[in-house]
């Protein structure tokens, strides 16, 4: 945690990912959407997420902000956030629940209508696709995944403002990747070849119906109701064994 001192007041702010609240979060997805200048943006961030009040502000001078944007080059680092940062959301006079810190307790099937949804939006950024991945994540939790109910969720979800998708959206990256650095093997297996446009969305259905032809979790429609760290786990550890044989013959 960074923390610094301003007229004898102290003002902290997050040093890392994981140390951010659900506030800050939003803060910085609305104010990247707010604000074009890079540098207006850093600016902002750092009154944001020190929580700096105006009264305070007009007094630094622009030396002194520029100074404290190194406090937030956390930021360019790599996405590590894996606590689940809003736990619910209200909309329309309903409430959804998202999923769990590290998306521990999502199933395949979940899995694979996220990733969907999330690959697609990183392919052409239509904001469309993350309203869809908020659908996906936030449910009844109490109940089976359900996809049929997507559409219902979605209708109702799309009108919250577009910096929420994008702040779930980052929270989503962030247990992505905290997924993908455990579990080496079964990405690299996976990754779409850089060169080739109509490669570049992976799909999990495949992959997925690869290990259900294993045997090792039933049939494929059982093999989806399985916890997505678990299927991952089998997949690496397979992988892993299959990359160790094959330097083995080299």
């Amino acid at each position: 945690m960074h923390q610094i001192s301003i007229d004898n007041e102290i003002f902290k702010a997050p040093s890392s990912w994981n140390e951010l609240t659900a506030a800050q979060l939003l803060h910085i997805t609305r104010i990247r959407s707010l604000f074009h200048d890079q540098a207006d943006t850093a600016k902002m961030l750092v009154l944001q997420l020190f929580n700096i009040p105006s009264s305070i502000a007009i007094k630094l001078k622009g030396y002194q902000l520029i100074q404290l944007t190194d406090c937030l080059d956390w930021q360019f680092e790599r996405n590590n956030l894996a606590r689940w940062l809003i736990p619910t959301l209200k909309c329309r006079r309903r409430s959804y629940d998202g999923p769990a810190d590290h998306l521990s307790d999502l199933t395949g099937n979940e899995f694979i209508y996220a990733e969907l949804s999330y690959q697609k939006w990183l392919f052409d950024g239509n904001i469309s696709h993350l309203h869809k991945l908020t659908a996906i994540l936030y449910r009844n939790r109490k109940v089976d995944f359900d996809p049929d109910e997507i559409a219902d969720r979605l209708n109702r979800l799309q009108t919250l403002p577009s910096w929420y998708h994008e702040a779930i959206a980052l929270n989503y990256a962030g247990c992505r990747n905290v997924m993908i650095d455990l579990h080496p093997h079964v990405w690299k297996k996976s990754a779409p070849a850089a060169d080739d446009q109509a490669l570049a969305i992976t799909s999990w259905t495949d992959i997925f119906l690869d290990l259900a032809e294993s045997g090792r979790f039933g049939e494929f429609n059982h093999t989806l109701k399985y916890n997505v760290w678990l299927l991952i786990k089998d997949l690496d550890k397979n992988a892993k064994k299959i990359a160790e044989l094959e330097a083995a013959r080299k």
